[in-house]
């Protein structure tokens, strides 16, 4: 797993925890897989963790840190030049890069994407109750 997965990950699981333990508590059938509840609550905490995860997918990924989904080209098919890259070339040529760093940078992110785990976590803890 990479650095950029690591937060995205950390953002999906800060919002699917208190979602999931407040879904599943006190309900044994939400605890079978074989019964449709439990699918219905997964699916549940996984759309609102993608919904917590998206601010910082959308930042990775127009940093540069992580590729867009929207990237795979049919078999056979070559990469066309974007317009504007050979000015880009010519900076990265010069300056060693052709991206400029990313703001906020990528340690506050990190923190960011932290926080939301641990806060998730206490929500969790808090008001789900120890199982």
């Amino acid at each position: 797993m990479s650095f950029p997965e690591l937060l995205s990950m950390n953002c999906l699981m800060g919002g699917m925890l208190p979602v999931s333990v407040l879904a599943f508590a006190g309900n044994a059938a939400a605890h079978d897989p074989s019964e449709p509840l439990f699918w219905f609550r997964m699916s549940l905490a996984l759309i609102v963790g993608a919904a917590f995860a998206y601010p910082m997918n959308w930042w990775l990924v127009a940093h540069h840190l992580k590729h867009g989904m929207v990237t795979v080209r049919p078999e056979g098919e070559a990469a066309k030049p974007m317009p504007g890259m050979d000015k880009k070339m010519d900076m990265a040529a010069k300056s060693g890069s052709a991206l400029p760093a990313p703001s906020p940078p990528v340690w506050v992110m990190a923190i960011v994407s932290f926080a939301v785990l641990a806060t998730g976590v206490a929500v969790a803890i808090i008001f789900g109750g120890a199982t």
